[in-house]
């Protein structure tokens, strides 16, 4: 039996589908919150907080991914004549600098960013103008380089999207309805779905080689942990709910796995933790409450989570810790909502977007 932890009220969006395989099923754990954990109640994060303008020329901005440097990625609009119009930018100490797109992209988007000298970001670029039309778009892999370049490869000539990418530079996405594994070799690894399902999507893969897929068909799917030996660990929802979306994993350390992701139910999602014992490949489940929303987890299982209240009519930060679920501070102390979309791996970061009178501008949450 688990324990939700107390945090929000009314209802969000959904995401993707989901999937199956073969697999060992989630069990759930009961969960101490360790305090008041209320919106109204919950103690704050020590984070401090600092909000961005958007990149130059755009009018929005909004951060995705962050690694252990503070590096971080997003992407960038500006309703541009009859159509939308999205760049993709990272942020070092704090400066945005475009990436590197191709002439007549219109639309570019950010999945995941990794660490070490070079960093990696994946993502995904449309190759024709057609505005903002993200089934378009091609997966896409950035290098930054110690010496300051910004190289793009193209992964794929079928329509996809990178959604994350490893220290080793190996990304993960779909491709066509295929799940891919992006070597940074050069060489592409196949994870087709399986029997029932239509379409795989590779959602992150971590340092071990370890990752998570998404199999699904209309109206099903489920979600997996591929372990680096081909092993699928099914990671199912809490009972009850539709369905569950896995969204990233944490470097495998002592033994352990940690996976953020979402479950689905009729009107509303909740925010899950699964964590995976790589020796005896059991699982154990934890979920927040409805109206919540998890995108990234630490390696010590630290997860930005979006938590939204009907009563006020807008989105919160929160940091669920292993055994409460924090505050985050908002920007310059303003009364904006706020979004918390990623975590770095060793829990230093958190990055989101603050939107004001519905301009939105990318966040930095730093450990004091």
């Amino acid at each position: 039996m688990s324990r939700n932890f107390r945090i929000g009220a009314a209802a969000f969006c959904g995401f993707l589908s989901t999937i199956f395989f073969a697999c060992s099923g989630s069990k759930d754990t009961p969960v101490s919150p360790g305090g008041p954990t209320t919106p109204t109640t919950m103690p704050d994060a020590a984070y401090s907080a600092a909000s961005f303008a958007p990149l130059a020329g755009e009018a929005a901005s909004t951060a995705n991914a962050v690694n252990n440097a503070g590096i971080f990625a997003g992407q960038a609009s500006t309703p541009a004549f009859s159509y939308f119009r999205q760049r993709a930018f990272v942020a070092i100490n704090g400066n945005l600098t475009k990436l590197t797109e191709l002439p007549a992209s219109t639309y570019v988007a950010i999945g995941g960013i990794s660490n070490g000298s070079t960093v990696y970001i994946a993502g995904a670029i449309d190759t024709v103008s057609y505005g903002l039309q993200s089934e378009i778009t091609r997966p896409v892999r950035w290098a930054l380089t110690a010496g300051g370049s910004i190289d793009m490869q193209l992964l794929s000539s079928d329509l996809g999207f990178a959604w994350g990418v490893n220290d080793d530079g190996d990304a993960i996405g779909i491709a066509g309805n295929n799940g891919y594994i992006w070597r940074n070799s050069g060489q592409a690894v196949v994870i087709a779905p399986p029997a029932g399902f239509t379409t795989a999507v590779g959602r992150a893969i971590n340092n071990s080689g370890d990752a998570i897929f998404i199999f699904s068909s209309a109206g099903d799917g489920k979600s997996f942990l591929r372990m680096s030996n081909g092993d699928m660990i099914e990671l199912g929802p809490p009972p009850g709910d539709t369905r569950a979306i896995v969204t990233a994993l944490s470097d495998e350390v002592d033994g352990m796995i940690y996976v953020s992701g979402t479950s689905l139910t009729s009107n509303t999602t909740r925010a899950l933790r699964w964590r995976v014992n790589t020796t005896t490949r059991s699982v154990t489940r934890e979920n927040l409450d409805p109206d919540t929303e998890s995108q990234g987890v630490s390696n010590s299982g630290w997860e930005s989570v979006r938590a939204f209240s009907a009563a006020a009519q807008r989105n919160f930060p929160r940091l669920w810790a292993t055994d409460r679920v924090y505050a985050l501070p908002l920007p310059q102390n303003t009364d904006a909502s706020a979004t918390a979309t990623s975590i770095s791996k060793n829990g230093k970061y958190v990055v989101g977007k603050t939107s004001v009178q519905g301009v939105s501008n990318p966040v930095l949450w730093t450990a004091k």
